[in-house]
């Protein structure tokens, strides 16, 4: 019986909570006079709650911190360069809530609590209007579907399932619309680069996604996100080489360093099952998937079968936290290089979490297994 998914989520730390923003100008000449006006970005934030000398960061889709201020009485200032409009966290040390924004070199106010940090509200942004006006409409439909799965992947009766099949497509649909509907519209918004990055798996191959990007101008084809398209239509139009990390090929040879910064090399692996898991600690998607990771590992480490953790982060302090804060207790490198990893590259890892498992001989016999069917693949090759 096929087994639905939930693909319709974003691919990295993003679109995870829904804030609230109000626009400050409601035309395009407002952003521009704002760009004009002002070298750099400046947040000044007021959050109730906040004990003196908190510390606020924010920092880039990569987890890079690119400023921070201690706040006093729940005012901090944030100041800084942005190299272009993309998507930034804003939070606090000890405070898990992060609010999400879109900005460039613009004059932002926060305003919120520090009981519901990601839903401060921020004003002074067009691009961020335009992301909260994205994720408002979509997470109406992603919550829905995530209560329809589980429903929908235990049904076993053929007439109910088909029924909730046609829901669960319809959903799809009206996601695919919107995601059309914004892209087309907003052309120049980095936001723009960002959605169809996530989606374009849902509107089709990558040729369709060369196609939407090719009519995209300005901030939509600047950043990070942009790049990562780029990436993707250019392997998209070369043949991929063996060692990209299909199923049934063998794993390339590689070596990188440890948190101790000793080399470790794949090959010393050979003889067991290994799960090559890359992650970041500033991925919210790859975190909250650690969990069902931990339980993997303990219920069959004793069974011939371990992880090797590949991080795409840049921060080392950051990585280490999160391995400790998480409890993985396998052998982790990275090259610190964050989307440029070495490994990444290697396998074409182009959004996280992602995984292979490779056979005692360094075969891949599956990719990509989160929660269940992890524990399911794992159960059927180490009975």
């Amino acid at each position: 019986m096929k087994k639905f998914l939930l693909l319709l989520l974003p691919i990295a730390a993003f679109a995870q909570n829904k804030t609230t923003v109000k626009a400050k100008g409601s035309a395009a000449g407002s952003k521009a006079t704002i760009i004009q006006t002002v070298k750099g970005f400046k947040i000044t934030g007021n959050i109730s709650g906040l004990k003196d000398s908190s510390l606020i960061f924010m920092s880039d889709a990569q987890g890079n911190t690119i400023a921070q201020d201690y706040a006093v009485g729940g005012k901090f200032t944030l100041q800084g360069k942005a190299e272009t409009v993309s998507y930034f966290q804003v939070g606090c040390i000890g405070n898990n809530d992060v609010l999400e924004m879109f900005i460039g070199n613009e004059n932002v106010k926060i305003v919120g609590k520090s009981t519901d940090f990601k839903k401060a509200v921020a004003t002074g942004s067009l691009s961020q209007t335009e992301y909260t006006y994205f994720i408002n409409s979509f997470l109406p439909i992603n919550d829905r579907i995530s209560k329809l799965l589980p429903v929908l992947n235990a049904e076993k009766n053929p007439i109910k399932r088909d029924s909730m099949v046609k829901v669960f497509e319809g959903m799809k649909s009206k996601i695919k619309d919107l995601v059309t509907k914004f892209i087309t519209e907003k052309p120049s918004s980095a936001v723009s680069s960002f959605v169809l990055l996530q989606f374009y798996q849902l509107l089709g191959d990558e040729k369709l996604l060369e196609q939407k990007y090719n009519a995209f101008k300005g901030d939509a084809k600047k950043g990070l996100f942009a790049t990562l398209i780029e990436q993707k239509i250019l392997a998209a139009n070369k043949p991929a080489p063996a060692s990209a990390g299909a199923v049934g090929t063998m794993v390339p040879d590689f070596t990188q360093n440890d948190v101790n910064d000793k080399p470790v090399s794949i090959a010393s692996f050979k003889g067991k099952y290994v799960l090559l898991d890359f992650w970041a600690s500033w991925c919210g998607p790859c975190r909250r998937e650690n969990p069902n990771v931990v339980a993997a590992y303990n219920k069959y480490q004793s069974k011939n079968f371990t992880i090797l953790g590949i991080s795409m982060d840049t921060d080392k302090n950051k990585w280490l936290q999160a391995i400790a804060a998480d409890g993985l207790p396998w052998t982790h490198v990275s090259d610190l290089k964050g989307w440029q990893n070495a490994v990444g590259q290697m396998f074409q890892v182009g959004s996280i979490p992602a995984n292979f498992l490779l056979d005692p001989t360094g075969k891949i016999i599956a990719t990509n297994l989160r929660g269940e069917d992890l524990e399911r693949k794992l159960e059927e090759v180490l009975k």
